[in-house]
């Protein structure tokens, strides 16, 4: 495009193209605020971090993942047209896949990292989720078997006496990490990070489970 007169006097840019522009220099960095990854948490050391999801999973990670009345601590979920290079949503009305598009799911046996539980606890965990798939309508596979969708679930951190003191309290907990992915299509569909505060395995993984059964629907 031609500029018939030309001048030495400079020229300030639109304030609205000025900010996008500032926008796009920063890229990811303009969200790193709200991710899980830029957290006091995560940068003080003080959470039990990259055992199972890594550093690129908590990047894209949000404070308080809600939809239908239902709140993660700390997620990401694909939304329409969305990648895990856009902005994260931490509300999202609507998801970038339908649960009902998919027929099967495989759910490996439940990862720890959180020092002693027992095989019975594990495997409760694992239950849980196994009755979440099948109130989505999905068929569970063997751990091994071809599927649709992979649910990956880890205990990353268990607290089973609680603590604190006067009205500080902390109940006892046990804190989950989950990974659900397209295996055919080879891309993630939601990444989680949850503390539920129950003292055993089974009370924590059902209400966790039932959560992401409401999220889902």
């Amino acid at each position: 495009m031609s500029h018939p007169v030309r001048s030495n006097r400079p020229h300030a840019a639109p304030a609205p193209i000025l900010a996008l522009a500032l926008l796009l220099a920063a890229g990811p960095a303009a969200f790193a605020a709200d991710t899980f990854i830029e957290s006091d948490d995560y940068k003080e050391g003080q959470e039990i971090t990259g055992v199972f999801l890594t550093d690129d999973d908590y990047q894209v990670m949000v404070e308080d993942l809600e939809r239908r009345g239902q709140s993660f601590d700390w997620g990401w979920v694909v939304t329409p047209g969305g990648s895990r290079d856009k902005a994260p949503k931490k509300e999202p009305k609507q998801l970038g896949f339908a649960v009902s598009d998919y027929a099967t799911i495989r759910i490996p046996g439940v990862q720890n990292f959180a020092g002693i539980m027992k095989d019975e606890e594990l495997a409760q965990v694992r239950d849980a989720f196994i009755l979440a798939a099948e109130q989505l309508g999905l068929e569970v596979a063997g751990t091994e078997g071809a599927a649709d969708l992979e649910l990956a679930v880890a205990i990353v951190d268990v607290n089973r006496e609680g603590g604190g003191f006067g009205i500080f309290k902390v109940d006892p907990f046990i804190e989950m990490e989950l990974r659900l992915r397209d295996v055919g299509n080879d891309r993630d569909l939601m990444l989680l990070r949850h503390q539920k505060h129950s003292d055993e395995a089974e009370g924590s993984a059902l209400e966790t489970a039932n959560m992401l059964v409401q999220f889902l629907r």
